[in-house]
C-alpha cells in the first residue's frame, strides 16, 4: 500500500536557526529534525532507504538532486537552501504569488483611501487636521 505524503506548511526560519548548522550536512539533518521527521521518514523523503540515510548523515553518500524538493517539502522548511545561500553571502526571500502581490497592492490602496476619507471628513466637520 502506497502512503500519500503531502508537503508540510512551510515554517519560518529566522537567522539564528539558519546560522546554527556547522556545515551543509548538518543543515540537512537539522531540517529533518525541525520538520519532526524520524530517520525512516527523512530517508523516504530523500528517496533513500534508512541505511543509506544513515550513511548520508555520516557524509559517505549524497542526495540525488531530483529528491531535494521532495525532501524540503516533507521537512516543511528550506534550511539547507537558506544555509547555503547564507554561506555564499546571500539571503533568501520567498517570491510572492500573483494573488499575494495583488492583495498587498489593494491593501495599500485601501489604507490610502481610508486616510484620505478621514481627512475629508475632518475638513467637512471642521475638526482639526492632524
Amino acid at each position: 500500500m502506497t502512503q500519500l505524503v503531502l508537503p508540510r506548511e512551510p515554517m519560518f526560519l529566522d537567522e539564528s536557526i539558519i546560522q546554527r548548522p556547522r556545515d551543509m550536512l548538518r543543515a540537512f539533518t537539522l531540517a529533518a529534525d525541525l520538520g519532526g521527521l524520524e530517520d525512516k521518514q527523512a530517508a523516504a523523503a530523500a528517496g533513500m532507504d534508512p541505511a543509506t540515510w544513515s550513511r548520508f548523515k555520516q557524509g559517505d553518500v549524497g542526495m540525488k538532486p531530483a529528491n531535494l524538493a521532495s525532501f524540503l517539502d516533507q521537512c516543511g522548511n528550506d534550511l539547507p537552501l537558506a544555509y547555503w545561500a547564507m554561506q555564499r553571502g546571500y539571503s533568501l526571500v520567498p517570491r510572492q504569488t500573483e494573488m499575494e502581490r495583488r492583495f498587498a497592492v489593494e491593501h495599500l490602496e485601501r489604507e490610502r483611501l481610508e486616510a484620505e476619507n478621514k481627512l475629508l471628513r475632518n475638513l467637512i466637520t471642521g475638526r482639526a487636521v492632524a
